[in-house]
């Protein structure tokens, strides 16, 4: 079994990190598939 980011309609984009201490945050940045254009004029 996968990554549970892997799942259709949603991107991957990373992990925040802290900034004082440079430690990655638990918490996945995910991107729904629906916010993209996929075409435009």
């Amino acid at each position: 079994m996968g990554p549970i980011y892997e799942k259709l309609g949603l991107f991957y984009l990373g992990r925040e990190v802290d900034p004082e201490t440079m430690a990655l945050k638990p918490d996945y940045i995910l991107y729904d598939s629906r916010d993209l254009v996929t075409h435009a004029v």
